[in-house]
């Protein structure tokens, strides 16, 4: 079995951080206005910050390996998140949204990405935990 650092007391405090992220990106787009560049910029560092100080207390509390591979995780996971942003420019001008409610607009998006992702998640985790030799193939479908 692999070995984990993600003990109970460390995903409850992330899913506690993360919710408190949530509830205060919704305060802020409560009043909806156009986002100018330096908001942006602080937003966007600040959301950088987060994983680089995450990154190094998992250094600190469980060595380097562990911080390795959370930074390489996050980098990837970045990487490939930079085509979401196309996606989104090109669905807020395609629905027309005004720039005043594109914040807000983003917001759902995210939080209903969140909740697939973890749906899906979950499900994968499901059928791994069914056990060897057992395929998705297994699983009865509604075809």
């Amino acid at each position: 079995m692999l070995e984990s650092i993600g003990s109970p007391l460390l995903w409850a405090a992330t899913i506690v951080v993360l919710l408190g992220l949530l509830a205060l990106d919704f305060a802020v787009t409560r009043r909806p206005h156009e986002v100018p560049m330096r908001e942006a910029v602080s937003w966007t560092v600040f959301y950088l910050a987060l994983p680089a100080i995450f990154g190094v207390f998992v250094w600190w509390a469980y060595g380097g390996t562990p911080a390795v591979e959370f930074f390489t995780g996050y980098v990837v996971e970045k990487s490939l998140s930079v085509d979401n942003l196309f996606v989104f420019m090109l669905l807020l001008a395609a629905f027309a949204v005004p720039p005043a409610l594109a914040q807000r607009v983003l917001l759902y998006g995210i939080v209903g990405a969140l909740v697939l992702r973890g749906i899906f998640i979950a499900a994968g985790a499901a059928v791994i935990a069914s056990g060897p030799g057992r395929s998705c193939y297994s699983v009865p479908c509604c075809c």
